[in-house]
């Protein structure tokens, strides 16, 4: 782990979790660590893989299981001599954390995501990528392109690519919010679509135990032999597991953000 005195001059940005928004961060480390040579990103542990995909120049601080406030306050000591530090959890932990040195911290816009569930909002939500970078200093379609090496539209670096001649097919199984899973019996149809219509190897990706209870109940109605099971319990066994196949297709969760940001082609239900 990096002491904070080898990163004391970079901007500093803290992102305990989830999934989907430790990689919603990334455009808005990476122009940070641009204008600024690096960036340190405070995360949970759990996310470390996530963030050293953003490249070289971006060094994870990884927060321990169930480490406290004043313990991470210790470990990352003076953090107003950085040029900035940015709060983008903006819940009472990461306040505690960088209390008073945080110059930009994210605010979740509650009023109108009441509005939109009651069904009265006259706007919608922005992008939470696109706050991430605008309260960094950036800006969407203009600061983040040069980022973008050659002709990869992602802000992840990828390390590999499908391999083999036929289609390589991804079905996410679950999701941490129950609402927002795809129903098992469509899962389960999707499988035998794919492999009937194209011929493709499809695997049901699963993060968590409930997951993976849901896939057994699809592996026995869309057929054991039609299809596999990859249980990915890690974020570093999910971002290879995404990157290795033609199109995924996700509910709208944490992995659906990991197959945006490493450019993979994805269906969203």
């Amino acid at each position: 782990m990096t002491g904070p005195d080898e990163t004391s001059a970079l901007p500093l940005v803290l992102r305990f979790h989830s999934l989907g928004d430790v990689v919603l961060c990334s455009r808005a480390a990476r122009f940070l660590a641009e204008m600024h040579g690096g960036c340190s990103f405070v995360v949970d542990a759990q996310y470390s893989h996530l963030v050293r995909r953003m490249g070289d120049s971006i060094e994870p601080l990884p927060r321990s299981p169930g480490e406290g406030v004043a313990s991470l306050r210790r470990r990352l000591r003076d953090p107003g001599r950085r040029p900035l530090v940015a709060d983008l959890q903006g819940n009472l932990t990461s306040r505690l954390v960088l209390s008073p040195h945080a110059t930009v911290r994210f605010r979740t816009d509650r009023a109108t995501r009441r509005a939109i569930l009651r069904g009265g909002a006259e706007k919608a939500l922005r992008y939470r990528a696109s706050d991430f970078l605008t309260l960094v200093g950036g800006r969407e379609g203009l600061d983040a392109t040069p980022l973008l090496e050659g002709s990869r539209s992602s802000p992840y670096e990828r390390e590999q690519s499908p391999q083999g001649a036929g289609i390589r097919v991804g079905l996410v199984v679950g999701s941490r919010w129950r609402l927002k899973s795809i129903p098992e019996a469509v899962v389960a149809e999707l499988c035998r679509l794919f492999r009937d219509t194209l011929s493709a190897e499809v695997t049901l990706v699963a993060f968590d135990r409930a997951s993976e209870e849901g896939a057994g109940r699809i592996l026995q109605s869309a057929g054991r032999e039609a299809v596999s099971l990859l249980k990915t319990g890690d974020t570093g066994d999910l971002l290879d597991a995404v990157e290795s196949v033609d199109l995924l297709v996700s509910p709208d969760s944490g992995p659906a953000h990991v197959a945006a940001a490493l450019a993979v082609p994805l269906v969203v239900i």
